[in-house]
């Protein structure tokens, strides 16, 4: 009997350290499994001295590659693809970076010996297990300590370019896109124009000097699903590059239409949009026109999200500088700055996102909606204004989306506008934040 019982509590206890050794191995496994996760993503950006090439690349923690680049001559090199890394490909790029790179000893800071013209700027930003951190700078592919890691991007560029496996995704906010149609019925005075702009901004005017009220303005800011698929309508479908130009004159025309996309642009002006050439373009383009009118003039839910956003660009003339800055409905900045080289200066890249706190985000939601009362301003400064005839400024355009509503204001020289100076003003106090981040 009282072996019965020694047998029995050892069965017991064999029993309990089998099934307690079972767990601490899964435990142990799925640690191994969050180990080869590891919380790996990359960012690299490459921005071009002498041509305004862009290279992007970004790399999630399931190895998925996104591969974008603008700015070729040559439009088959203006591609945007999707590729994802092998296990086997994935480990060896993290060694080749982490293990062997040293990634994370790297110099943060690279200061040229000597300024060379004409080289590009470079990003690299990698995340892992909870650390984030970034090198590069202009032309810092070609210092010493650099040298590994930026070849190894390269390599991969390469590589996702060649692959037979990746997938080529179709996207027209890549490269500079303007969609324009204008026309003026016989014997009237009523002009309607109505454009697209690469981000998706749409503008329809329809203006009569001679009667103010018949005066309107629609603006509709479109997904970037909807403007791909009115570009691909456009310039895959209908082919607007290979169209036949007419024998019309802008000057003597009555309708008329260009569309510019990356290094590509035609145009078409006629006297009857019925055309047989034309005819299926001029029909699109109506169409296109009613439907944005429509999703525009929706009644405003009062029970809608704010879905704030915020956009504000920078263009300079002289000097080749391009600056991009976003807020989005989380209150995530986003502060692009591409300088290129301009005589003794080197080009230079900056891609920095930020976070801005609570409190600030609804002071700049309130500051832009209710004190600047943004969505009254006019859309441009009037014609004779002063600002206009100065030389080698700046051109400037904000636009602003919150519950449904878009407008934009803007143009040429137009911070010297006073009905924009406030404005103007409060974007840069939250520009200037980016350097606490």
């Amino acid at each position: 009997m009282i072996k019965k019982s020694i047998y029995f509590v050892m069965l017991v206890l064999v029993i309990h350290i089998f099934v307690f050794s079972t767990l601490v191995n899964a435990k142990t496994k799925d640690k191994d499994k969050d180990k080869d996760k590891e919380n790996f993503t990359l960012s690299y950006s490459s921005f071009g001295s002498e041509l305004p090439i862009i290279i992007k690349l970004n790399i999630s923690e399931n190895g998925e590659c996104i591969y974008k680049a603008s700015g070729f001559e040559d439009d088959n090199k203006n591609k945007v693809y999707k590729y994802t890394l092998s296990k086997k490909e994935f480990k060896k790029l993290k060694n080749t970076l982490i293990t062997k790179g040293k990634f994370f000893n790297l110099p943060s800071k690279y200061e040229p010996a000597e300024s060379k013209m004409d080289q590009g700027t470079v990003k690299l930003t990698i995340s892992y297990n909870g650390k984030i951190y970034s090198i590069g700078g202009y032309g810092a592919y070609n210092y010493e300590p650099y040298i590994p890691a930026f070849k190894a991007i390269e390599k991969l560029n390469k590589k996702i370019i060649e692959s037979p496996k990746k997938v080529e995704i179709i996207d027209y906010t890549l490269e500079k896109l303007y969609i324009h149609y204008e026309t003026k019925k016989p014997n009237s005075p009523i002009v309607t124009k109505f454009t697209i702009s690469r981000k998706g901004y749409c503008l329809y005017e329809t203006t009569n000097p001679n009667d103010e009220k018949q005066n309107k303005i629609v603006e509709y800011l479109l997904s970037k699903e909807d403007l791909n698929r009115i570009a691909k309508k456009f310039i895959n479908d209908f082919k607007f590059f290979k169209v036949p130009k007419s024998q019309i004159t802008n000057e003597n025309c009555t309708s008329k239409m260009y569309i510019h996309y990356g290094w590509d642009y035609n145009e078409i002006f006629v006297n009857s949009e019925d055309d047989k050439r034309y005819i299926d373009l001029f029909l699109y383009m109506k169409e296109t026109i009613k439907s944005i009118e429509e999703m525009a003039n929706k009644p405003v839910n009062p029970n809608e999200k704010e879905n704030f956003y915020l956009k504000y660009e920078v263009k300079g003339s002289e000097y080749p500088i391009e600056l991009e800055f976003t807020i989005n409905e989380n209150g995530m900045c986003s502060y692009v700055k591409s300088v290129g080289g301009y005589a003794d200066s080197p080009s230079s890249h900056e891609d920095i996102k930020y976070q801005l706190s609570e409190k600030n985000y609804k002071r700049l939601v309130d500051s832009i909606i209710n004190k600047s009362q943004f969505f009254k301003l006019p859309l441009t400064m009037p014609k004779d204004h002063p600002a206009r005839e100065m030389m080698d400024a700046s051109t400037i355009h904000v636009l602003v989306s919150y519950k449904g509503k878009v407008h934009s204001i803007g143009g040429y020289n137009s911070d010297d506008y006073e009905k924009y100076k406030d404005i103007y003003a409060i974007i840069n106090e939250y520009i200037a934040l980016r350097k606490d981040n």
